[in-house]
Formats: structure tokens, C-alpha cells, sequence
């Protein structure tokens, strides 16, 4: 199951990362599913609203030995600012935002699978600082709350892709559409980065 927003979502492009994961997944066994699970625009408290009746809904016929991993990749639209560079117009605040997290990760653990969650993506701020919608990325807030998805991961013993690190030593810019969301070339990245992951850590469920 993957948890997320519009970029877990991945419109227009074969179904984004989770897309690719699922072609590759599905296609290596029978029984295996992958559901993307992505809501344009969802922040951490949306997900929170909506995580439990989702899962339950996923596993309600599941079978002793069915073993399932939720992949959770929630936060960019958490950092976003409403209009100027201000503490009066954040989203949430970074306490917030660490108390939403460290929630999802009791919800999750709740149905004793595996999880795995990945880090916000940077942001290409010359696209992102004029937004016509009125809401400002920078990716100083963006890796703000990327590393604190890392350290309540950390401390609650969790696996965490960090793809904000991973993809800022790149040229990063020609692997997004519109400076917040992956073109093809950046959602096949992050798919490849994520099978890496998963199997170097055996994540596979």
C-alpha cells in the first residue's frame, strides 16, 4: 500500500513511482499487489483521517501468511507556505508536522506490517516561490520536514529512503515537470531508488 500525495499519484505519467512499482511487482509473482493509494493535494492530517479505513480495507481478507508493506510518502504540501515567506503563513508548524508523523507511525505499526517511509523530494525553487495558486516551496522547509520524517524514523526504529539527499546530488531540476512534481525521467529515478531500497533492506513482503 502507498500512502501519499499527488506525487505518490503520479497523473499522466504510467502512474507516477508507484506506477512503475507496480508493473515490476505484480509482474513478478501471481499474487502480488501494489495499491496506490496517492490523494492530490493530501497532507499528514489527511492521511490520518483516512490511514486506518484505508488499511482495514486492504487487509480485511488477509490470509495468515500474506505478509504486506505500506510505504508512506507524505509531507511536501505540509511545508508549503500560503502565500509570502512567513511564520504567520506556514501550513503546519515543525511540532505539528513531528506529532502528525510520529501518529501515522502508531497507525501503521498498529497492523503489524512492514513500513517503510520516503523523504520529500526537493523543489525547484525558481518554479516554486511564484506559484499561481498563491503557495510558496523552498527547499529549505521542504528538507526541514524531510528530517523530521528521518529522525522519528530513527527513533521509532523504521527504514527511511532519504530522496531529498539522494536526489539533490544530481542535477535535479531536469527530472521535474513543473518544479514540484516528476517528469517521467524523475519518476522512473525515484521507482529505481525505491526497488534498490527495498531490496537491500528486504522490505519485499
Amino acid at each position: 500500500m502507498c500512502f501519499g500525495d499527488s506525487i505518490t499519484f503520479g497523473e499522466g505519467y504510467d502512474g507516477g513511482w508507484c506506477g512503475y512499482l507496480k508493473k515490476w511487482f505484480e509482474n513478478s509473482e501471481n499474487y502480488n499487489q501494489v495499491y496506490n493509494l496517492g490523494i492530490n493535494g493530501q497532507r499528514s492530517s489527511d492521511l490520518l483521517e483516512r490511514f486506518d479505513t484505508e488499511t482495514k480495507a486492504r487487509l480485511r481478507f488477509r490470509e495468515q501468511d500474506e505478509v504486506y508493506l505500506t510505504i508512506i510518502a507524505i509531507g511536501t504540501n505540509d511545508s508549503k507556505y500560503s502565500g509570502s515567506i512567513s511564520d504567520q503563513n506556514v501550513m503546519f508548524t515543525e511540532e505539528q508536522f513531528k506529532q502528525n508523523i510520529l501518529e501515522l507511525i502508531q497507525k501503521a505499526k498498529s497492523f503489524k506490517q512492514k513500513i517503510l517511509f520516503l523523504g520529500l523530494p526537493p523543489v525547484d525553487e525558481s518554479r516554486t516561490l511564484d506559484r499561481e495558486n498563491g503557495t510558496v516551496l523552498t527547499n529549505e522547509r521542504v528538507t526541514k520536514f524531510n528530517n523530521i520524517i528521518k529522525t522519528c524514523c530513527k527513533n521509532e526504529d523504521l527504514p527511511f529512503l532519504d530522496l531529498n539527499k539522494i536526489i539533490l546530488k544530481k542535477d535535479y531540476k531536469v527530472l521535474f515537470e513543473d518544479g514540484l512534481h516528476p517528469n517521467k525521467k524523475g519518476y522512473r529515478f525515484i521507482f529505481t531508488k525505491i526497488r534498490a531500497f527495498m531490496k537491500k533492506n528486504n522490505l519485499f513482503p
